[in-house]
């Protein structure tokens, strides 16, 4: 095999959105121990060059894998524009961006667009006017795209949907870490201590806004099991509705706590000391936290919606996100049946485990390495 100059879009590896940055993270730090015999050029932002201690220290005596730092500018900007420019100048064979790819072309570099998700083409109204134009931008960038990556069969389908162009578009699933796993007892005590959490409590984590549908979660409270609380795991952002009003006026004070942004190893923690986890949401592009609740041993209860079925298989419980009945009779089962509690804790480790960074790092670099790349405009 003939030794490539790789270049990595890892803008997000030191900040960005929650999901991109686990996302870029985890690759990337897959990226630098499995590709050793190729040249590879991470691409940062110059305003994060004072974190980048974290990132040598894991490349270590690595002499195939370069720094880049370019200026600091808007993601969409700095892709169509700018990191085609350093790729070239730095003779990259083939370049990998996030969501959006170059518009400039350099006869040498071919570029490969890593799109997360299309779901603001069927979704609008989850995003904002701002948004919208600006991932709009999406569907002109990727028809130059050589090539096209992304995260479910859904979002393919999504994809080859809006795009109406012959494309390649390879499937690599996300992988879950190995620092979800279940707890102890103790730890359990020592997390509800921490926080002030009751011993029961049903848990959602991801962003606080409509396309989350965490307002059916609350309508379903009252008719669940009065000795379980609902806990909350996630900042609430510009698409939200007024939960605290919604919270008081369903008389649940009492019985929700939101614990906002949490550090990682508290997440870790408060997810692992749950007893279900609740995943209402309307749309996903790939839908993580479902399966790293159930890699921390926690049983899930998902919505049928978008690419969830698929992601999760058989190993979570399901409902429509629009019936709130549906959700409290799903729950239901766990909380009366602990022989079915049992087996969907067992069901979603075994199914958690199939998915791991390792694999999705390496799905990403045959892609880079083997393929030929035909644009097909």
């Amino acid at each position: 095999m003939l030794m490539r100059k790789i270049g990595i879009d890892a803008k997000w590896y030191f900040n960005g959105n929650p999901s991109g940055k686990v996302v870029v993270r985890n690759l990337v730090d897959q990226f630098i121990h499995q590709i050793s015999d190729n040249q590879v050029y991470l691409f940062l932002r110059r305003m994060d060059q004072k974190y980048e201690h974290e990132i040598l220290s894991k490349i270590g005596q690595k002499t195939n894998i370069t720094l880049v730092y370019i200026p600091s500018t808007l993601n969409f900007i700095s892709n169509m524009f700018v990191m085609p420019y350093y790729a070239d100048k730095l003779g990259v064979d083939v370049c990998l961006y996030q969501n959006f790819s170059p518009v400039i072309f350099y006869k040498r570099t071919k570029n490969v667009a890593f799109i997360h998700d299309f779901l603001f083409f069927d979704y609008p109204n989850y995003f904002s006017y701002v948004e919208r134009r600006i991932y709009s931008l999406m569907r002109f960038t990727a028809q130059f795209a050589h090539s096209i990556i992304t995260i479910s069969n859904s979002e393919k389908d999504r994809i080859t949907k809006y795009l109406k162009i012959k494309k390649d578009i390879h499937v690599v699933y996300h992988g879950v870490s190995d620092d979800f796993r279940p707890i102890t007892q103790d730890e359990k005590l020592l997390v509800r201590k921490k926080f002030d959490l009751p011993e029961k409590y049903f848990l959602y984590l991801g962003r606080v806004n409509i396309r989350k549908n965490i307002k059916t979660i609350l309508e379903a409270m009252p008719f669940l099991a009065y000795d379980y609380s609902l806990v909350i795991i996630g900042k609430k952002d510009h698409k939200t509705f007024d939960i605290d009003k919604t919270i008081v006026e369903l008389g649940l004070e009492e019985r929700v706590k939101m614990l906002g942004y949490l550090t990682y190893n508290d997440l870790l923690n408060v997810l692992g000391a749950a007893q279900i986890f609740v995943f209402p949401s309307f749309a996903e592009g790939f839908g993580l936290p479902p399966l790293e609740a159930m890699k921390s041993g926690v049983p899930t209860v998902v919505s049928n919606a978008s690419c969830l079925p698929e992601i999760c298989g058989d190993a979570s419980l399901y409902f429509d996100p629009k019936n709130t009945k549906e959700l409290v009779k799903e729950v239901n089962k766990l909380i009366i049946d602990e022989e079915e509690r049992e087996k969907y804790i067992k069901k979603g480790l075994d199914h958690s485990h199939k998915y791991t960074w390792q694999k999705s790092a390496l799905k990403i670099k045959n892609i880079l390495t083997q393929n030929n790349f035909n644009r097909s405009l």
